[in-house]
């Protein structure tokens, strides 16, 4: 590429990049449109030389704001995938368990008819010896179904973290500055 200068002008002072081939002439202004004269060729090469060769090397680099903030997306949305995964794993298998399951104990199958008194009095004492008539819990499959909505909700969480995630990894390759 051919040498450029930097000639002011008259009627905006903004900078009009002008070749040597047009020492001597009119040309206009492309901020203002109006016509600037060019000075012959000895007095052209007294204005600032642009350096042609870096403008066109002009291109987006990385700024240590966009680094840093692309970096911290894809973390972030590596820990959410990974953590995703992680729960659904973990999730399915605690969803085995949700339902109800059938109840084979050995009390339900009695017939009431055929047992005594006293049979029926051992069995309410073997099973207050065993502890399983001190207190009330919550049914196993209710455990685990609460769990699995509990899961559910950092699923939905680390969802929201792998959007922020990619949202600040594509605004830091968006929104690079430009460098020379």
């Amino acid at each position: 590429m051919k040498q450029q200068y930097a000639l002011p002008c008259q009627n905006c002072n903004e900078t009009v990049p002008i070749e040597p081939r047009h020492a001597g002439s009119t040309i206009n202004c492309p901020q203002c449109g109006k016509d600037v004269d060019v000075p012959k060729l000895r007095e052209l090469r007294q204005l600032e030389p642009i350096n042609v060769a870096a403008q066109s090397r002009r291109q987006r680099g990385w700024s240590q704001l966009s680094g840093t903030l692309f970096s911290l997306g894809l973390l972030l949305l590596a820990i959410a995938v990974g953590a995703a995964i992680y729960v659904s794993m973990l999730r399915s298998d605690y969803e085995r368990f949700t339902t109800e399951p059938n109840v084979d104990n050995f009390v339900f199958d009695l017939d009431i008819q055929e047992v005594s008194l006293n049979e029926s009095w051992g069995l309410w004492d073997e099973l207050l010896k065993r502890k399983e008539l001190t207190s009330r819990r919550k049914p196993t499959h209710l455990l685990y179904r609460d769990e699995v909505k509990r899961m559910d909700n950092f699923l939905y969480l680390f969802g929201g973290l792998a959007t922020v995630g990619l949202v600040s990894m594509i605004s830091a390759l968006v929104f690079r500055p430009l460098q020379n």
